[in-house]
């Protein structure tokens, strides 16, 4: 008789098996998460190939790991844990989220709608899309909300808007041309069923007071312009002087130069001095530049180097030192 050794069962046992006793007898079998035969081979066993949707649950994912899974939910929804993963024995599902519980999250002038799984923007009323379209996603389009209308109106250069006014189509701006100011062309601009204006452009043209007004006496300085505010400065000619008057006017807003006319009187040094024991030569003029000579009398000689004066500027004769002796 021969002793023969018994094999032991269990230590031939997979490492990704366990030994159990069924019936008398031991067993091998693979893990949880393993199928085999227990001893040769165990290899891992991909749970997701049953069906997110059957072993997760709705609106899940399931990720095969080595000898489990994890689930996670679908973009737009949330664990009922809060965890991220999950393993759908412990009884957690996917909720969906309400996204539009964010703040601004459609943007500027757009109102927010929560659908299963994900969310849709719609612009607020009195806007639209750019695009036409109903509604739009964020994440999927650069489009924004446009105001409807024909946005601001043109402005009007030297004129401004009376009243108030709409922005869509139909409605018209009335305009006004500021002081000095006037306008051959429509006063109005209307908005189109295009959402544009027209006309887009306006403008208001200075009144105009034409070539200025002559003084007697007097010359205007050079003038380029001639409309609303513009200036024009008088002188005298030569030989008289200011008396009253302005010497600058202003074109005015309706039209007519501004001011009263400049007086301008003729220089007058009347009668010219008399200088001891001489004789006047004179012509009896009495304006700017006129000259009066002296000559000594009989019996007398002159002492001086100039024998006549001039009627200056400043209404008086000029002095000499003219002498007979």
């Amino acid at each position: 008789i021969v002793n023969r050794s018994v094999p032991d069962v269990c230590a031939t046992c997979h490492i990704h098996a366990t030994c159990h006793q069924t019936e008398g007898k031991s067993v091998c079998i693979c893990n949880y998460g393993f199928v085999g035969n227990g001893i040769t081979h165990c290899q891992d066993k991909d749970e997701c190939q049953i069906g997110a949707s059957k072993i997760c649950g709705n609106h899940t994912l399931c990720h095969n790991t080595h000898g489990s899974f994890y689930c996670v939910c679908l973009d737009g929804y949330q664990a009922s844990n809060n965890n991220k993963t999950f393993i759908p024995n412990d009884g957690t599902n996917c909720t969906d989220i309400d996204e539009c519980e964010e703040p601004g999250l459609c943007g500027r002038n757009a109102g927010c709608v929560n659908t299963e799984g994900s969310y849709k923007c719609y612009c607020n009323d009195g806007y639209k899309l750019e695009n036409g379209e109903r509604f739009f996603h964020p994440d999927e389009n650069m489009v924004s909300c446009k105001e409807i209308g024909c946005g601001s109106p043109p402005e009007m250069k030297h004129g401004y808007i009376v009243g108030n006014y709409s922005l869509l189509p139909g409605s018209a701006v009335r305009y006004k041309c500021k002081e000095g100011f006037y306008s051959n062309e429509g006063m109005f601009s209307y908005c189109t069923a295009n959402e544009t204006w027209e006309p887009d452009t306006l403008s208001c043209k200075a009144v105009d007071c034409g070539v200025p007004p002559s003084v007697s006496n007097a010359y205007p300085a050079s003038v380029s312009e001639t409309t609303y505010g513009s200036e024009v400065t008088y002188t005298c000619v030569h030989g008289y002087f200011t008396v009253s008057g302005n010497r600058t006017r202003v074109c005015n807003a309706k039209g007519r130069w501004d001011g009263t006319d400049l007086v301008c009187k003729e220089i007058n040094c009347g009668k010219p001095l008399l200088i001891p024991h001489t004789e006047m030569i004179w012509d009896d003029s009495t304006t700017l530049s006129s000259r009066v000579y002296y000559r000594c009398k009989e019996g007398y000689y002159s002492v001086g180097d100039r024998n006549f004066s001039e009627c200056m500027i400043d209404q008086s004769w000029e002095n000499i030192t003219y002498i007979c002796k």
